[in-house]
């Protein structure tokens, strides 16, 4: 090492200090100037807006997502109802008319049955211009997979005398109408089954046979 004159290290003294005055200097500045825009005036108001603004974007938020739960509760009930309609248009109890001799009559019968469970809430007597001639009583407060009602010789006599052909070939024709409701869910449906009639006569007393 090179030994200095008195003069360089005066020099090299005032160097090195004002370099470490002008560290020192900046380091101080940046510190104050953090400080003072913390603490300044305008930091609590900024703090403030911040926080309204993350607030309303959450509310925001929130909102939206209520609203596309709601629209894809909707779109699922619209779903569920369609299946219900769906599946009550392809359920229908099976009917027939049956007819067969049951002691010294002939008997005369609609037959309805479906796997599940039903009420049977009407059965009518159609005419052949289809109005109604008559109710049939049924007991609608019993659910059933089948039930039988007797379609009565005193009505059919009513179909017979508006049926042109009865007094002719002693045929007529007709149908009967039924409805009925579902056990489980209430679904209703109501249908007609149309019924060709002929008078017979068992120990001769006339009588009526149908077959539909």
């Amino acid at each position: 090492m090179f030994p200095l004159t008195p003069n360089e290290a005066t020099l090299i003294g005032g160097i090195g200090g004002a370099a470490l005055g002008a560290v020192f200097g900046a380091v101080v500045s940046i510190f104050t100037t953090r400080y003072i825009v913390k603490h300044g005036p305008n930091y609590s108001a900024q703090i403030d807006s911040t926080n309204e603004a993350l607030a309303a974007l959450a509310a925001t938020q929130e909102e939206m997502r209520k609203q596309q739960a709601g629209e894809i509760q909707a779109v699922a009930e619209r779903h569920v109802e369609q299946e219900r309609k769906a599946e009550a248009a392809r359920w229908k109890p099976e009917p027939r008319i049956e007819s067969k001799v049951e002691g010294v009559e002939q008997v005369n019968k609609l037959v309805v049955k479906s796997p599940q469970s039903f009420y049977l809430t009407g059965v009518s007597l159609i005419a052949p211009g289809g109005g109604k001639l008559i109710d049939y009583p049924v007991d609608q407060g019993v659910a059933s997979t089948g039930f039988g009602v007797t379609i009565t010789h005193t009505s059919l006599n009513k179909v017979a005398e508006l049926s042109p052909t009865f007094f002719q070939r002693y045929t007529f024709t007709g149908s009967i109408r039924y409805s009925v409701q579902r056990e489980k869910d209430g679904v209703s449906y109501t249908g007609d089954i149309a019924f060709h009639g002929e008078r017979i006569y068992l120990n001769n007393t006339g009588f009526y046979k149908l077959s539909g």
